[in-house]
């Protein structure tokens, strides 16, 4: 009985995270198609300044698609929120098959970034909402996953395949997502919300495999009905709400300190532009191997991510992953200063390589995949899409403000400087999330929502930060 849950509560991931599958392609697809459009042969030639607005626009679309998200998730639900965010992602890959000058690559890129917005917003929503306690963690996992195993294969399949040819294999995922997800429940939480009672214990049913959910609707009521007065809130009462309790502050703190080490890891413009990297590193090998090792890389250490997650509790993978991340950007980092200074490292260019692989699998160890799994459970009822808009919007103003940075950086200090600041930056991050993040793995909506409104989080806070300054003194 457990094991049947277990598989459909998984079924679940696999199929609603199928939309992150393109989110991946769409994060990825720059890295291969970017060199030919800028080649002096290319049909649509680019500039490197149009190259980079190629690369932002996509988080243009992002900042948009979260505003869309908002309105639609509490009127036709998670469910079918996530359905139509398949449509501007069909329109996109359309548009990059047939488009024939940069304005249409630019208007691709904004509906892949629309649609992107709005899965962002919605999928940690409707997997914390449908996942168990125990199911969570992996499940949330699964869409940082996804969109690794998206970017792997954009990168493989990139490289040897015209632009329109990759973009019409890249539109078979969102019609796939649509034609297979419309089967899928819809989230149990907003159906109580709605009132529809039967039909949330049937979806519990079924996706525990359970025929007495009794336990479970009972929790699922009490953290739908905690703020009860102010569920049927509009925008400018529950952005009163967010802001004015402790715990919902609280909630977005952690939330966003943990977007801003997904974002200013500087996995954006490193990931886009890592063919630069490796040539300016004098990498030998070729760099379409070197690619797509990076993407193995970050698809592995994803899946291990899911595996231990269970186990380990998000907090320690997290507090694993950020300095590692940290020390091989600072590793890169320290390579290309050498070389600025003159001092001969061509026997070492291993060593960008290395730090490269070394980068994304710490990186999506747990940066990657925790800002999402937190997002779909802190948050309460009445805050949730509101928040999930908070942290898109924010996601897609790092994501524009990286790439644009990472090219002034670079023209200003060489390649060292964007390297330097996001190693830095990464390890403040570190600092921050040892302090502030909690443990979240294995509690239910409730007991997170009762841990964050009820425990001492000033006292907490200032325990933690004296104790990491003076534990050695």
């Amino acid at each position: 009985m457990l094991a049947s849950g277990g598989l459909r509560q998984m079924l679940i991931a696999v199929l609603c995270t199928l939309v992150m599958l393109d989110n991946g392609f769409h994060d990825g697809w720059a890295t291969p198609s970017l060199p030919d459009l800028l080649a002096e042969n290319s049909d649509i030639r680019l500039t490197d300044s149009q190259g980079g607005w190629l690369i932002a626009y996509l988080h243009v679309g992002i900042a948009i698609g979260p505003l869309l998200a908002l309105y639609a998730v509490e009127k036709i639900g998670r469910k079918w929120t996530l359905v139509l965010s398949g449509l501007p992602k069909i329109i996109s890959w359309v548009l990059i098959a047939f488009g024939s000058n940069r304005y249409w690559l630019y208007s691709a890129r904004f509906f892949g970034g629309a649609g992107s917005g709005i899965t962002l917003t919605v999928t940690p929503i409707y997997i914390g909402e449908v996942a168990s306690k125990r199911w969570r963690g992996p499940m949330s996992a699964t869409i940082a996953v996804m969109i690794n195993v998206g970017t792997l294969l954009v990168y493989a399949i990139g490289h040897y395949v015209k632009r329109k040819l990759l973009a019409l294999i890249c539109l078979s995922v969102p019609i796939t997502f649509i034609i297979t997800f419309v089967w899928m429940p819809e989230s149990p939480v907003y159906l109580v919300r709605k009132n529809k009672i039967t039909e949330a214990e049937t979806v519990l049913k079924w996706s525990l495999a359970e025929e007495n959910v009794d336990e479970s609707m009972e929790e699922i009521k009490r953290y739908v009905y905690r703020n009860e007065s102010s569920k049927e809130n509009g925008f400018l009462e529950n952005s009163r709400e967010l802001f004015s309790r402790r715990g919902n502050r609280k909630a977005l703190r952690i939330a966003l300190i943990l977007f801003s080490g997904l974002m200013l890891s500087g996995t954006v413009p490193i990931l886009s532009y890592q063919s630069e990297i490796f040539d300016l590193a004098h990498i030998k090998i070729s760099n379409d191997v070197s690619i797509i090792g990076a993407g193995f890389a970050l698809v592995i250490a994803g899946w291990v991510c899911v595996s231990l997650v269970k186990i380990t509790g998000k907090r320690l993978l997290l507090l694993i992953s950020t300095p590692l991340t940290a020390f091989f950007l600072g590793a890169i980092a320290m390579y290309f200063t050498l070389e600025k200074f003159g001092v001969e490292v061509d026997s070492w260019n291993w060593v960008p390589l290395i730090s490269m692989y070394g980068y994304v699998m710490f990186y999506a160890l747990g940066l990657d995949s925790m800002a999402y799994a937190y997002q779909g459970e802190v948050f309460p009822d009445n805050v949730k899409a509101l928040s999930a808009v908070i942290c898109s919007l924010y996601y897609a103003f790092l994501g524009i403000t990286t790439v644009q940075g990472y090219q002034t950086m670079q023209d200003y200090w060489g390649i060292e400087g964007p390297m330097w600041f996001f190693a830095i930056t990464t390890f403040v991050i570190w600092i921050v999330i040892w302090v502030i993040v909690p443990e979240t793995e294995g509690k239910s909506l409730e007991e997170i929502q009762r841990m964050l409104h009820e425990d001492k989080t000033t006292k907490q806070i200032l325990s933690r930060a004296s104790s990491f300054i003076f534990n050695d003194i």
